[in-house]
């Protein structure tokens, strides 16, 4: 076994299912979700004393964390070099990295904001809860810093040029059910969906990229042939 693989231990929660090790987080460290889309107890909940990363939602998403646990879906060494590469890649290439996923939450939040729009003019308690987030927060909109909260990293067992697909998983205020997943490869967006929906460590990767592109291809975003 490599000194790579090594590092990775038992996941608690699915031991025999994940692995995983914490590490300082390569990217976003002063991210967090601070905010819920309009939830009346969120403000008021008590800190989990061990919460989960792969949460989609929790009280913890509101706390600043500089270590981040980087998971895998199958020990098969036959990967290890895959991901191995990814994960030089990225310690190596941090400020373009971070450069490419804050422009692709800049982009989801402005989306989500569109989608919102409506029930926002309608007042209420979403737009009530949206006039609490501006009191707090000038210019929230471009504020992303306090709407995404990155907990963890999964190293896919596929990918290309010798390097793995890499899943960045974030707490999000816009979905407290699903989260957020942003797929990519080196340096290349391809693909955003539900926390660890596209790697999952079930069927085929690529094939799940693929589909996703073909509906939800963003620009800026890597088209995989």
């Amino acid at each position: 076994m490599s000194d790579f693989l090594k590092q990775f231990k038992p996941d608690r929660e699915f031991p025999d299912e994940r692995w995983s090790f914490t590490t300082s987080k390569p990217v976003l460290r002063e991210f967090v979700s601070a905010f819920a889309v309009y939830d009346a107890d969120f403000h008021k909940g008590r800190l989990e004393k061990t919460p989960y990363p792969l949460e989609p939602s929790g009280f913890s998403s509101r706390v600043e964390e500089d270590t981040v646990p980087v998971f895998i879906f199958d020990e098969n060494p036959e990967s290890t070099a895959l991901r191995e590469n990814a994960w030089n890649f990225l310690l190596r290439n941090q400020p373009a990295i971070e450069a490419k996923l804050s422009a692709k939450l800049i982009q989801i939040q402005e989306n989500d904001l569109i989608q919102l729009s409506e029930e926002l003019k309608d007042g209420g308690p979403y737009g009530d809860h949206w006039k609490m987030i501006q009191s707090q927060i000038p210019q929230a909109e471009t504020r992303t810093d306090k709407f995404f909260k990155l907990v963890g990293i999964v190293l896919d067992a596929s990918g290309l040029e010798d390097h793995a697909f890499v899943g960045f998983e974030f707490q999000t205020s816009w979905d407290k059910d699903h989260g957020l997943e942003i797929v990519m490869h080196k340096d290349r967006v391809l693909a955003r969906a539900g926390m660890t929906e596209l790697l999952s460590g079930y069927g085929s990767s690529i094939d799940g990229i693929k589909a996703t592109q073909e509906f939800d291809l963003a620009p800026g975003d890597f088209r995989l042939n």
